[in-house]
């Protein structure tokens, strides 16, 4: 007696990168060697990427201006 049977495996999509992923976008900016430098070495030690590091730090300072009231977003 043979018994078939179906393996089915799933195999998850690649996470699409920041460059396509449509909440992204790339920007460019002229910081000092001192602040990137810092930067890199804190985002390597907080195994995060400087990308993610960058976002932050902008994302503190949006909701930094928003509490000054005259901005509103």
């Amino acid at each position: 007696m043979m018994v078939q049977t179906e393996l089915q495996l799933f195999v998850p999509d690649k996470p699409k990168s920041k460059r396509q992923d449509p909440n992204f976008t790339k920007i460019t900016a002229d910081v000092s060697r001192d602040n990137a430098a810092k930067v890199r070495a804190i985002s390597a030690l907080c195994d995060i990427s400087f990308s993610e590091a960058v976002n932050e730090a902008l994302a503190d300072w949006i909701e930094k201006k928003k509490a000054d009231k005259k901005f509103e977003i």
